[in-house]
């Protein structure tokens, strides 16, 4: 089903998705719970502590699915146009080059915290 998803998205005018299209997008779904951690810690639900034992496991779940940085940031980028879809409001066209930017200067730019953290 989420093979089928991912191409209704592709047919939905989102050509800047990578080709192919990831098999797991599970590296949006563990970025955004790297980020509600952080923001638990700013919001004082957590510490940092507590919050850094989890992290482990956002990372474990991420190197199951991806086997690099660039099909992490390929299968972020794809999870982004899949999870704004089906917002009318935010139509995933107007976002994800910021997306797809972004990935792509954490891929090439020389102080990027992807080249200074191996995989």
């Amino acid at each position: 089903e989420l093979h089928v998803q991912l191409l209704e998205a592709r047919l939905g005018g989102h050509a800047a998705l990578p080709e192919p299209l990831p098999t797991s997008i599970a590296a949006w779904d563990c970025a955004r719970a790297v980020q509600l951690s952080r923001l638990a810690v700013d919001a004082g639900f957590t510490n940092d502590s507590e919050a850094f034992a989890l992290l482990g496991d956002f990372v474990a779940i991420s190197r199951e699915h991806h086997h690099s940085w660039a099909e992490f940031g390929d299968a972020f980028v794809t999870g982004r146009a899949f999870w704004s879809a089906t917002d009318v409001r935010n139509p995933v066209d107007q976002e994800l080059d910021k997306f797809t930017s972004a990935r792509d200067s954490l891929l090439s730019a020389e102080d990027s915290p992807w080249h200074a953290t191996a995989w």
